[in-house]
């Protein structure tokens, strides 16, 4: 009379262990992150080079010039790096921000035509906004958003600045 209850009890937690497991393997292959490659394309003095991005985004890379991005645009946004001067026409896509990295700030955009210009050579960098809008973010005050309009341009100075704690840095929107 207790054999088969036993016996059971034995399958039964063999049952649930094995589903236990199989679950916890499933949900760690799920967690794992995906590797994404990366793609660079250059410019050499005097040239340029023209590249649609995976969403569709037309990309022209002034000279001497250099843009990273990814195979894919997996996640919430598109972020892209630049290096150099890009004239951006960015495929709208309200869901999924397009952002690019530069060494002195961080424009966020749905879907706009716009020129940025960081060389990290030269003292300053900025981004001239010709259709749509974008937000730009400073990279020595991540807090803080500008938002540009049609013909309007930011110019930040890329020099480290010797300046007091919570000084704003200087900066110049204009509109051409």
């Amino acid at each position: 009379y207790r054999r088969p209850i036993v016996k059971s009890s034995f399958f039964a937690l063999v049952f649930i262990s094995a589903f236990v497991i199989l679950f916890l393997r499933e949900k760690q292959t799920i967690a794992r992150p995906v590797a994404v490659s990366e793609n660079n394309v250059s410019t050499r003095p005097g040239s340029k080079s023209q590249v649609t991005l995976p969403d569709g985004t037309t990309v022209i890379l002034n000279a001497d010039s250099k843009l990273t991005y990814p195979d894919n645009f997996l996640g919430e946004t598109r972020e892209v790096s630049l290096e150099g001067e890009a004239y951006f026409n960015v495929t709208h896509n309200k869901k999924k921000p397009f952002i690019i990295h530069t060494k002195a700030m961080d424009i966020k955009v749905l879907g706009t035509v716009f020129n940025v210009k960081a060389y990290p050579q030269e003292s300053t960098s900025e981004a001239t906004l010709i259709k749509g809008s974008i937000e730009v973010t400073l990279t020595s005050h991540s807090n803080e958003k500008i938002m540009l309009k049609p013909s309007e341009k930011i110019t930040v100075s890329n020099l480290p600045l010797l300046k007091k704690q919570n000084e704003k840095p200087k900066m110049g929107i204009n509109a051409e």
